[in-house]
């Protein structure tokens, strides 16, 4: 076998093994609380949750300038909802813009915490 071959035999395999392990490295999603459907109840702050509540992790909408702040707010309360949140917190007054048309929002997904049931977090 050709040095190149190999080289391109070794490229391959950890271009799989990479792949693998970003969907491996992923939370898994807190059974506490199951997914919601997109346009469930979603409580926005833009700096720490003002409630008791469990982070779930980030969320993120990529919209474009077609989509106004509006529907971008929504798209990533929707984001929320996918992690059976029912808090954003983070959440800027605008989405930012990216180039190309694109804007995106970027914030943490909550849920209200349910009492006896692990961690919390509570802004100062």
């Amino acid at each position: 076998m050709s040095r190149a071959v190999v080289a391109r035999s070794i490229v391959a395999v950890v271009s799989v093994l990479a792949l693998a392990a970003c969907d491996v490295l992923k939370p898994a999603p807190d059974p506490r609380y199951p997914r919601q459907s997109a346009g469930c109840d979603v409580v926005t702050f833009p700096d720490g949750p003002k409630v008791i509540a469990d982070n779930l992790g980030s969320v993120r909408a990529e919209c474009d300038a077609r989509t106004t702040d509006e529907e971008c707010l929504r798209q990533l309360e929707d984001e929320v909802c996918k992690l059976g949140g029912d808090v954003a917190w983070g959440v800027p007054a605008k989405p930012k813009e990216i180039g190309g048309g694109q804007k995106v929002l970027e914030a943490r997904a909550a849920h209200t915490h349910i009492s006896g049931t692990g961690a919390r977090f509570k802004s100062p």
